[in-house]
């Protein structure tokens, strides 16, 4: 049974328990008596006292704005929609979780900005215009000046006061810059018709597919060439945490040659049916692929290609050590698939048993520190328009309520403890999760 602690229940009256959260453009009611059923069932047939209303704090938006939790401080950039070509945009920054304001600037920028981020003791805006052209502005985090710019897509790798960007255009170039000053410390040019197939911001490592039939395993930290080897005719190429796989397709299956990742040695060559390599892509552990309908997924031994376990697909799957943590429900709709909320199961990567099955959530974010794995989840109620915001402990396998949040979407996120939801009233809250220390 799931170990759920409801933490300090709360003396406000109680509420009305959540419904089980319904697919989207679902419109029929729960019954009352559906309602506590489905949740006594969730918490293994007891009933579910209220949790305590976690204290928010709202920052006002505009409908055309947006915001972007970045470090210690929210942006909100305001208009984000409904303008082209050069705009002048005010981008507002508050504290987070506390709301309160910090500074103010207006720039004039051309294009949208798709993200923020916090970078050296700067502020990274990743702009696109209408012509798709992409740039990096960087701003000084303390009074938004603007200190230098480069037309570049998002870095492929932050690396101390460094990081390394990719050219937005046809032709593939990597120059790595200095943060604070934008200085070029050295810059890399491949071959016309050569692409990313793969960057880990991790280790720093990228895999470049070339116009020759050759990929290429590079060290994006030390600008070196680590390892290549020639894929001959070979029709599409997929990169996991763990294999590069090159695979041709036939008339009647698909032949697929594997390649380690870390040194691009040849593993294996098996052929499976066409329909089933749809790789998700699982991690290191195993890779993961589901038939074209995505009804079943298949766990495959990345060392040898042996197929090891076969079960009913969730949506998403996220490698954590030795377990995979799969998430979602599968429904076609409109000849494509749609993820849904649904059960959050922890499974055992390399035999596709279950582990604990925590019931039916929203995984939020899943963040690792330290003392403990976790994944901050929700369970939202469309109906009275709240959601019950819970922690899942991977080390434990305990599931612990948090507490309760009013006047929310769907749309939240987590960074570090804090959590931010855009409200229904268009405002954007803020909430300090009691996380496990």
């Amino acid at each position: 049974m799931v170990s759920i602690d409801l933490g300090v229940v709360s003396d406000l009256r109680p509420e009305p328990a959540p419904s089980v959260p319904r697919p989207p453009r679902t419109r029929r009611a729960i019954g009352a008596v559906l309602c506590l059923v489905l949740t006594g069932a969730l918490l293994g047939g007891s009933a579910r006292p209220a949790a305590n209303v976690l204290p928010e704090v709202r920052v006002p938006m505009k409908p055309a704005d947006a915001f972007f939790l970045a470090g210690d401080r929210l942006y909100v950039v305001s208009p984000q929609t409904g303008a082209s070509g050069p705009t002048n945009r005010t981008i507002s920054a508050y504290t987070a979780p506390g709301g309160e304001p910090v500074w103010q600037r207006s720039l004039m920028l051309d294009g949208v900005i798709n993200g923020i981020t916090a970078a050296g003791d700067g502020l990274l805006l990743h702009l696109s215009s209408a012509d798709y052209t992409e740039r990096m502005l960087l701003l000084d985090a303390g009074t938004a000046v603007p200190r230098w710019s480069v037309e570049a897509a998002w870095p492929l790798l932050f690396d101390g006061d460094t990081m390394v960007i990719s050219s937005a255009g046809d032709a593939l170039t990597w120059r790595a810059v200095r943060i604070a000053t934008g200085e070029q410390l050295w810059r890399r040019e491949f071959p016309a018709g050569a692409f990313l197939l793969w960057a880990s911001s991790g280790d720093g490592q990228t895999v470049v597919a070339l116009p020759d039939d050759r990929i290429e395993l590079w060290d994006l930290r030390a600008n070196r060439l680590l390892a290549g080897t020639r894929v001959p005719d070979t029709e599409s190429v997929t990169v996991t945490d763990g294999v590069v796989l090159a695979m041709t397709y036939g008339v009647g299956g698909v032949d697929v040659v594997a390649y380690s990742r870390a040194d691009l040695r040849r593993l294996w060559q098996r052929e499976f049916p066409r329909g089933l390599l749809h790789t998700a892509g699982c991690g290191v552990q195993i890779i993961c692929t589901s038939d074209e309908e995505r009804e079943r997924m298949v766990g495959i031994d990345p060392a040898t290609g042996d197929r090891i376990w076969e079960q009913p697909a969730f949506g998403w799957y996220t490698e954590i050590g030795p377990m995979l943590l799969a998430e979602g429900d599968i429904r076609h709709e409109g000849g494509g698939t749609v993820v849904d909320s649904g059960p959050i199961v922890a499974m055992d990567s390399r035999t596709g048993t279950t582990i604990r099955d925590f019931g039916r959530w929203r995984r939020i974010r899943h963040e690792e520190v330290p003392a403990a794995r976790r994944t901050i989840v929700a369970h939202f109620d469309p109906l009275a328009n709240t959601a019950l915001v819970a922690e899942i402990d991977l080390d434990r396998m305990a599931l612990r309520v948090l507490g309760r949040v009013r006047g929310v979407g769907p749309d939240c996120t987590v960074q570090r403890t804090v959590m931010t939801c855009m409200m229904l009233d268009n405002s954007v809250g803020m909430w300090n999760l009691p996380v496990a220390s």
